[in-house]
């Protein structure tokens, strides 16, 4: 099962369907001969930064056969949001505080809405 998270980090990802005496095996590529991990149902990656593809295989845990073709498992790393800074507040003459309705100048307004933005910090 794919996995994904926000920005840098570690990506857990799973395989499913082995059967009693079967077990799994974890590639980095399509075709090459490392496995680095074998029998695990999750594997965790090292930390990533961006978007990486790993391939699983069944095995059976008496003949040593595996499955094929190899399943391509993703590890998405989607961007970071950024947070929005704001520099000024928007000249409105209605606003919601406390769930109550208010309508007040715009500069009551700017100053109320920074009020309750500095009270949150």
């Amino acid at each position: 099962m794919n996995g994904e998270r926000c920005g840098t980090g570690t990506v857990t990802l799973q395989a499913s369907g082995a059967l009693a005496g079967e077990g799994y095996k974890w590639y980095d590529s399509l075709t090459g001969v490392h496995c680095f991990r074998q029998m695990v149902v999750s594997y965790t990656t090292p930390s990533i930064s961006a978007t990486t593809n790993y391939y699983v295989t069944k095995y059976d845990k008496t003949s040593l056969c595996e499955s094929t073709p190899r399943i391509q498992v993703v590890a998405t790393i989607q961007t970071q949001p950024v947070a929005q800074i704001i520099t000024k507040l928007p000249n409105v003459t209605d606003v919601c505080i406390n769930e109550l309705f208010q309508q007040r100048s715009a500069g009551a307004v700017e100053e109320s809405a920074l009020q309750i933005l500095m009270s949150r910090v």
